[in-house]
């Protein structure tokens, strides 16, 4: 039950970042809040108060919690409540309280490690969230800029980029409300073209991957479509077919107008391509 709880917990995130949207922005949250949930599962809130968190020592026995009041899911809270009834015997919820202690320390001490902490992109591009206008910091952009100079559009300098970012700040974009961050992008820049170089800034930056999803998705489709039954497929068309399904349903419908196909025609589809081989 304790480690179904912390598995779901993992999940989450991890599931979370498979997504095909862009999250590059959120991943330093998601780090921080994983690192985060783990420590108030063994360590006093007065112990984490003022500290960082990627610096507290999870193994010292004075910060951290009673047995009772340690984390370990509402489903194994129950069954050490009952205990008479589940013949739990106080040896081995001692010897549980323990082991509990010692994996959640395991963990803490992992993520602090070797989770990229230091990494001064995630830190920067921060910028690219919603939330983040009014704490928009001009160093954070020019760092970007600077690591990432094809961003800056033709005819435009650093000092452009900075005087735009200082224009988004004192903008009020609250009516702007959008499920993922791209398309918020796309619309502060069909509504305010003064800033139309800094959506394309954010929006270039949002095609950085935020994990390898991605690319094991392309993985995956080229050993769909390269098979067997189609050893003499070019690199060239191999590419655009690749190309193609990669874009979307969207991407199709705009450009060529097609139009979906229900379940019904593809199997129909799928009949008479059986009875051409036949």
């Amino acid at each position: 039950m304790f480690q179904l709880f912390y598995i779901k917990l993992f999940s989450s995130i991890l599931v979370r970042f498979q997504a095909e949207e862009p999250l590059i922005h959120n991943l330093w949250f998601s780090m921080e809040e994983l690192l985060k949930i783990l420590i108030t599962k063994i360590l006093r809130a007065d112990a984490m108060l003022g500290s960082d968190i990627t610096k507290l020592d999870s193994s010292d026995a004075q910060l951290q919690k009673e047995d009772e009041d340690l984390g370990v899911g509402v489903d194994a809270m129950d069954f050490i409540e009952n205990a008479q009834v589940n013949h739990l015997r106080p040896e081995k919820l001692k010897l549980f309280y323990s082991e509990v202690r010692e994996c959640l320390t395991v963990c803490i001490q992992y993520l602090q490690k070797t989770l990229p902490w230091d990494e001064k992109l995630l830190k920067t591009i921060r910028i690219v969230h919603p939330s983040h206008q009014p704490l928009a910091n001009g160093r954070d952009l020019l760092y970007l800029l600077r690591r990432y100079p094809a961003l800056v559009q033709p005819g435009h300098c650093l000092d452009d980029c900075l005087t735009q970012l200082e224009l988004y700040k004192v903008t009020d974009v609250s009516s702007i409300v959008e499920d993922r961050v791209d398309r918020y992008w796309i619309r502060v820049k069909e509504r305010y073209p003064t800033m139309a170089g800094l959506c394309r800034i954010m929006l270039g930056l949002l095609t950085i991957p935020h994990s390898s999803a991605a690319c094991e998705r392309v993985f995956s489709l080229v050993r769909r479509n390269l098979t067997e039954q189609r050893p003499n497929l070019g690199d060239q068309s191999l590419e655009a077919i690749l190309v193609l399904k990669s874009s979307g349903q969207d991407f199709n419908t705009r450009i060529t107008g097609l139009k979906a196909l229900d379940k019904a025609a593809l199997d129909s589809l799928k009949s008479s391509t059986r009875a051409q081989l036949c």
